[in-house]
């Protein structure tokens, strides 16, 4: 049974419908897997089947970063400690 898990996104270039379906991934992987690495590449590989690829996926909970994105295809948001990046390129 999935835990209830807070999130609060950070910054965000896209759909609204297309946010809550990448929070639903990254919880679905939270609830599966125990390391960033792994719930990351769940994160990343379930994108770009849904969603076409090239999906970038970054989890952790300290980290920068500068990325260039494909418009409407960025994500950025915390679940619970974990913060996660999320945008398309390619």
């Amino acid at each position: 049974m999935a835990t209830e898990r807070k999130v609060q996104i950070k910054n965000a270039d896209m759909d609204p419908v297309l946010q809550q379906e990448i929070v639903e991934v990254a919880k679905q992987a939270m609830d599966k897997h125990s390391t960033e690495r792994e719930v990351a590449n769940f994160i990343k590989k379930e994108m770009d089947k849904r969603d076409s690829p090239y999906w970038h996926v970054t989890v952790g909970r300290n980290f920068g970063c500068y990325v260039t994105h494909e418009t409407k295809y960025f994500l950025y948001f915390n679940i619970d400690q974990l913060m996660v990046l999320c945008f398309k390129a390619g």
